[in-house]
């Protein structure tokens, strides 16, 4: 899908991300350093509104902007290679370059208001850890996350998650957040884009939390994007 028609889908209401697990987290940079190179093709106009949807302007720096996104795990080492991503695009129509990162902390890149990390073990590949456990563990700190994004929209179109079906925390708590995002805002767009496990993954459990994720994102969802990681690989 390219950015023109994308932007005219949208009908200019931003979108939030929730970034869910290790995979969430390590796809989130590539997808808003893929928006922001995609928005170099539009007129300036259309270019400053495609660009609303996803980011925030905040304070006084013109070329610079925050992303409108939420980063989960019960982990800290994905998060921390997220916000440290390369965070720059050049535009091809003028000499400035606009960049982008995630919500600043006031102490250090994890102390952002839009960083939340449950622990420092991860959910060791179990669904029901990651679901039954870290879920309730997480609730509030994560949906204090997403309401302070919300408030800074003008016109919230939908939430899109990034996540794994394969692990415990993309999976499990990716699929508790989800059931709490519609229970919280019933009346908006839920859209889930899962990664597939590979087909000989090592990961012995993937299958079932696979299986046990999309129960809950078929109820939660209004939409689930399905990318396999073994057609994924084929093509990179």
């Amino acid at each position: 899908i390219t950015a023109g028609a994308l932007l005219s889908s949208l009908c200019m209401r931003e979108i939030v991300c929730v970034q869910l697990g290790q995979c969430g987290n390590q796809i989130g940079p590539v997808f808003y350093d893929t928006l922001l190179r995609e928005s170099r093709a539009l007129p300036l106009d259309a270019q400053s509104m495609f660009e609303q949807v996803f980011f925030e302007q905040r304070g006084d720096a013109e070329s610079h902007l925050n992303a409108r996104c939420v980063l989960v795990d019960m982990e800290p080492k994905a998060v921390r290679g997220a916000i440290r991503w390369p965070t720059s695009s050049s535009s091809s129509s003028t000499s400035t370059t606009r960049s982008w990162s995630y919500e600043p902390g006031t102490i250090d890149e994890l102390s952002s208001p839009s960083v939340v990390i449950g622990g420092q073990g991860g959910s060791g590949n179990n669904w029901a850890l990651g679901y039954a456990v870290h879920g309730a563990k997480v609730r509030e700190p994560v949906l204090n996350a997403i309401r302070r994004q919300v408030e800074r929209c003008d016109s919230l179109g939908c939430f899109l998650g990034f996540s794994s079906l394969a692990g415990g925390t993309g999976s499990g708590l990716g699929a508790y957040v989800w059931e709490q995002l519609r229970d919280e805002y019933p009346q908006t767009s839920l859209v889930s884009q899962v990664v597939w496990p590979h087909e000989g993954g090592d990961v012995i459990v993937q299958h079932y939390n696979a299986l046990l994720t999309l129960s809950k994102l078929e109820q939660a969802s209004d939409a689930i994007i399905n990318s396999e990681n073994d057609q994924l690989h084929s093509v990179c």
